[in-house]
């Protein structure tokens, strides 16, 4: 599938979901974050869907608000009739926040994707919406870059479905110490003024039942248009359960077994039902530098 009068540099394809309608039938949306349709690199979604035994194409998505460099479509996430697409270029013009980032939600209805909701970042160069996982009408958003805090990295964000209307219900951080396995601290180290802004928690998010995996991986390949990845940090994988409620608990913390720094371990998770899976793109195997691993593990 290609698409139809793509030009140099779209980067057509750069995210993909597929999911099922609630009416049977698969459909997928396609992210172009670089295409240039309403403006430099923009961005713009296509979806289609397959009511028989052939894919159709349904309609191209693009905000109306968008400016040069919001890359809307870096990120997509589908689940039965919802679709959100991020945008993590995307200002916050009403607090000013550079690269705060945002997702635009759509529901399915009378053969097309009607708006639903935009979702703004809070805070700047935070990237809201890295990463996203859609599940039960359920949101999880990844923020790798957001701080709230002293010594925190808040960065994962999720939103509950009522009706039309996704609200968010908790936020996810981690704190300086949690850096360490089995920390005994419950509060930051009195004084310090480091952050941890480059572990990335939230860079990959997957939401299954009422099972959370989120990513830290220290950071992306390139992030925030550097030219290089951050090396000091293994990386790691969190696990959380929503038991009752809004309330995500942490039930986990998953490490490479063979840790160095620059693996990137939790660069990208996944999660169905129990079962898990973790990359660890960078890491060094049978002597061979970056040549990636990958975990496998139930809950």
């Amino acid at each position: 599938m290609v698409k139809p009068n793509g030009a140099a540099f779209d980067d057509f394809g750069w995210s993909v979901a597929i999911s099922a309608f609630s009416t049977g039938g698969p459909a997928i949306a396609i992210g172009i974050p670089y295409s240039d349709a309403a403006g430099t690199d923009r961005g713009e979604v296509y979806t289609y869907k397959k009511p028989g035994t052939s894919w159709g194409f349904v309609q191209n998505l693009i905000p109306t608000d968008l400016a040069n460099s919001d890359y809307y479509g870096s990120t997509v996430a589908m689940d039965t009739d919802y679709v959100a697409v991020g945008a993590v270029g995307q200002d916050n013009a009403t607090f000013a926040y550079t690269d705060a980032g945002a997702v635009y939600i759509y529901a399915f209805g009378g053969g097309v994707w009607n708006f639903q909701q935009k979702i703004q970042g809070s805070t700047a160069s935070a990237q809201f919406g890295f990463a996203l996982s859609l599940s039960s009408n359920m949101l999880a958003v990844g923020a790798p870059w957001a701080t709230t805090y002293n010594n925190t990295s808040s960065s994962v964000f999720i939103y509950a479905r009522t009706g039309s209307t996704w609200t968010n219900t908790t936020y996810l951080f981690i704190y300086n110490f949690e850096v360490v396995p089995d920390a005994s601290q419950i509060q930051p180290v009195s004084g310090s003024s480091i952050t941890i802004r480059n572990l990335t928690f939230g860079i990959s998010v997957s939401l299954s039942g009422n099972t959370l995996v989120v990513g830290a991986s220290g950071g992306s390949d390139y992030p925030n248009g550097g030219s290089s990845y951050y090396t000091d940090r293994v990386g790691a994988a969190y696990i959380y359960k929503n038991l009752s409620g809004t309330t995500f608990t942490k039930t986990n913390l998953i490490q490479s077994q063979f840790p160095n720094f620059g693996d990137l371990f939790g660069e990208s998770v996944g999660v169905s039902g129990s079962q898990y899976v973790l990359a660890s793109p960078h890491e060094t195997v049978n002597g061979v530098t970056n040549a990636g691993n990958v975990y496998f593990g139930s809950q």
